[in-house]
């Protein structure tokens, strides 16, 4: 059975029991039973594991007893593989036990057992041996098989039981936590929003509350790194003042009239939205996406991939610092920093409030985000079509249809994921903009800050701002607008813009990122599909990220638009054209590379194509006279509900920790041990691979995240010291040199041995997920460095060695 089928069936096990009121119910863990351990009266076989939810009060194991057996079987439940005292035992009769499959093994419930650690083993008497099915090491991250107490590369096949009112009472705490969440998310991504948007538009406050709600997570989410940007200007680190002061002076702004009316009767006039299908459309779609967002991460201790590593050092360093830096001492030797911010500005402030480390910041602040990027589809939608059933539509397929923006989560692709909040507000702004008929400097100065705040998170989705610029100018043609406006505002939304942005543009231009996209602007174009190599464009299909007919019916819609003659979602629809231009414009015989790929465009798709069907189906209804009916609205809830509910239930198999996981559970663990018994200035070797066609050294397991999660170095930087400036002129070509070495010669070669002596490497660290995440080349094996004198085995957890290099 496929993991994301089994996951499905677990959620829509767990919801079934719960309504039918069951003991319990069952969670797939490990079912790769492939492979085969022998346990007896001397070798008994356990499991190290994670529980996902309280109540834990059973486990079945994979067995294949013999036809003889004649000791009962008993399973043991500890706290780790040395621990000598059972948390829980139960025991299966011989006569019980009738050919292979899964057994329960049960005992009283564990309260509080969520993410708890615990090692389960199954034992015989002599002269017994049975059978305990098992899968491959790389199966399950979060723990290992071991036999005789001792760790194996291998997973038993187990599931575990939870009692359902204990399970549900652990939920219900969750839940409140998420409420807390979403709370903090207002109040840091709305209110400022909220209250500043109507500075430069004012219209907005006449317009469907949800699309301001969604503008003004825009607006917030753009002035935070200008305010961080400014106050390091000047020398200030507010450090939490970041946090408190925008929310807490517009939830004191909102708050005023209330004040001034407390010693009155006078009752303060609050307009409520009113109560319509499509509004109750709305709210089923967006609970069913926030609850996605927040489900899938609810057990995952780090965010995945290579992005999260270098996203989760930027935030701790703006903890650190309680502000900008220039230094990334002490997680990595590099002297400048020129990335774009805008996330990381986001997730420290969430620090800052709800007290998260920066690791689990990082991961709930990218779901947050992902949550925010298919609400800002709304107000589009909205915007282009007068509908607000197009806007549902919209947030329908972004948040529940499309595989994009969730799958983000599996790539840490927090960046872009935070200028996609940004970019629909700038769109909006600037649509209207082309539409005023005098000047209106406020409407461009607040454009202008939205774009430098744009600009400060992610430097690709700024370009293609110009690119909408072209679009809607040619959409002018055959009007009559008064350009000597239109040029006023446009002039004094790029002045805004520049001079917001100028001071980290001198920032860049001084640093080494400006002089590599200059370098690769004339390069081969080429597209990378995240931390693995390159590909050329020509290799990128659209059927890769959305099916043909989806792409088929989405341009039959853009037909029927440019034949109505709409102009702003035509120009819209252009502008996604345009893009696709822009990144492969060897179809045009031009060899310009643009450092934005086919892979940046189409998984930010959603924001096109959410927007194409949502005026699809605002189309539809006029043809077949139903915009007009009064039960319309009411009979299209039903379908929305059930598409939404069908599309919710992909979106919670998404993850993909095997795949993309790096920093593990078992990492923690052993970096923990690391942190307090190794010394402090240890240098760790660990696994990585050269990526981007050999450009870049990349991690590839948790070792990577040594720095920031076991405060150790490592021979590996953060991917970023491909732009940032290291300890020596040819610092990036240094690194790579070592990762070079160990693929070609291996670890254990004399050469390479005296290469980690001359860079006064320590220690080895070899991860749970063994090097092969992203990765199928080179590995550090550590049976052949356990053979090899030169290193000494200093710890050995599940799948996580931690070798000692010793001097010849």
């Amino acid at each position: 059975m496929k993991p994301r089928l089994r996951r499905v069936l677990a959620f829509a096990l767990l919801v079934s029991l719960i309504l039918s009121g069951c003991g319990s119910f069952t969670n797939a863990e490990q079912l790769d039973y492939s492979e085969t351990i022998y346990a007896d009266g001397t070798y008994p076989v356990g499991q190290t594991f994670y529980a996902s939810f309280n109540g834990l009060t059973g486990i079945d194991v994979y067995l294949e007893p013999p036809n003889d057996l004649q000791s009962e079987v008993t399973l043991h439940v500890r706290q780790t593989p040395h621990d000598t005292t059972d948390l829980a035992s139960a025991r299966l009769p011989a006569d019980r036990l009738n050919g292979p499959g899964y057994y329960r093994f049960s005992f009283p419930a564990i309260k509080q057992s969520t993410l708890k650690g615990y090692y389960f083993f199954i034992a015989v008497a002599d002269p017994d041996t049975i059978v305990v099915k098992a899968g491959p090491g790389a199966g399950y991250v979060d723990g290992s098989a071991y036999r005789d107490h001792e760790p194996i590369d291998q997973q038993v096949a187990f599931r575990l039981a939870y009692d359902i009112p204990q399970a549900i009472g652990g939920l219900l705490l969750e839940g409140l936590r998420w409420i807390y969440f979403l709370l903090v998310m207002i109040f840091l991504y709305v209110l400022p929003g909220w209250v500043m948007l109507p500075l430069a538009l004012p219209s907005v406050k006449s317009t469907v509350w949800f699309s301001r709600v969604a503008l003004s997570a825009g607006v917030s989410l753009a002035v935070y790194p200008i305010l961080f940007l400014f106050t390091h200007i000047i020398g200030i680190r507010a450090g939490a003042f970041y946090a408190w002061v925008p929310g807490g002076a517009a939830l004191v702004y909102l708050l005023y009239p209330l004040w001034t009316r407390r010693k009155t009767l006078l009752p303060l006039k609050i307009r409520l939205p009113k109560l319509t299908a499509e509004g109750i459309a709305l709210f089923f779609v967006v609970s069913l996406i926030i609850f996605s967002r927040f489900w899938v991460i609810r057990t995952v201790n780090a965010p995945f991939w290579g992005d999260s590593y270098q996203h989760t050092m930027i935030t701790q360093l703006l903890i650190d610092h309680k502000g900008l830096f220039s230094s990334w001492l002490p997680y990595a030797d590099l002297h400048s920093f020129t990335y774009h911010f805008g996330f990381h500005a986001a997730t420290v402030v969430f620090h800052w409030v709800t007290n998260l480390g920066a690791i689990q910041s990082t991961l709930w602040v990218g779901q947050i985000l992902n949550i925010l990027a298919v609400l800002v589809v709304y107000p589009m939608a909205v915007r282009f079509t007068g509908q607000c059933w197009a806007g549902v539509v919209a947030v329908l397929f972004a948040g529940l249809l499309s595989n994009y923006p969730m799958y983000y989560v599996n790539w840490g692709r927090y960046t872009q994921l935070a200028g996609q909040v940004i970019l629909p507000v700038a769109i909006v702004m600037i649509f209207e903009a082309f539409e005023r008929e005098k000047a209106d400097y406020r409407l461009a100065i607040g454009t202008g800050i939205v774009l430098a705040g744009l600009g400060l998170t992610h430097y690709r989705i700024l370009i293609l701002v110009a690119l909408l610029l072209l679009a809607r100018g040619i959409f002018l043609i055959g009007t009559t607008p008064k350009y000597k406006f239109l040029f006023r505002n446009m002039v004094v939304m790029g002045a805004s813009a520049g001079i917001v942005f100028l001071p980290w543009f001198i920032n860049v231009y001084g640093g080494v990122l400006l002089n590599r996209t200059i370098s690769i602007w004339t390069s081969g174009a080429t597209a990378t599909t995240g931390q693995g190599a390159a590909v050329p464009v020509d290799a990128v299909g659209l059927e890769s990220y959305y099916p043909l007919s989806l792409w088929l019916a989405a341009i039959l819609i853009c037909l029927v638009v440019f034949w109505k003659r709409e102009r702003e979602l035509s120009s819209f629809i252009l502008w996604f054209f345009f893009s696709l231009v822009l990144v492969n414009n060897h179809w045009l015989g031009l060899s310009i590379y643009e450092n934005i790929g086919n892979f940046t465009i189409l998984i930010m798709a959603y924001l096109w194509i959410g927007v194409v069907f949502g005026a699809g189906i605002v189309w539809l209804m006029q043809v077949v006279k139903l915009d007009h009916a009064r039960w319309a609205g009411v009979a299209l809830i039903l379908p929305v509900f059930l598409v939404a509910t069908l599309g919710f239930k992909d979106r919670i198999t998404v993850l993909d920790p095997i795949k993309h996981s790096l920093l593990t559970r078992p990492d923690e663990k052993a970096m923990a041990w690391i942190d307090q018994n190794l010394p402090e200035d240890a240098i760790f070797l660990v696994n990585s691979f050269l990526a981007f066609r050999g450009s870049s050294a990349v991690g590839s397991d948790g070792g990577w995240w040594l720095p920031v999660a076991g405060h150790r170095s490592t021979t590996l930087p953060p991917l970023l010291y491909d732009i940032e400036e290291g300890p020596r002129p040819d610092y990036k070509a240094w690194v790579n040199l070592l990762t070079a070495a160990i693929e070609g010669s291996g670890v254990t070669s004399p050469e390479v041995q005296q290469m980690l002596k001359e860079r006064g490497v320590t220690h080895v660290y070899i991860g749970q997920q063994q090097g092969r995440v992203n990765n199928s080349g080179t590995v550090l094996d550590p049976l052949k460095l356990a053979e090899d004198t030169f290193f000494r085995i200093v710890y050995h957890h599940d799948h996580v060695w931690v070798f000692e290099i010793l001097q010849k």
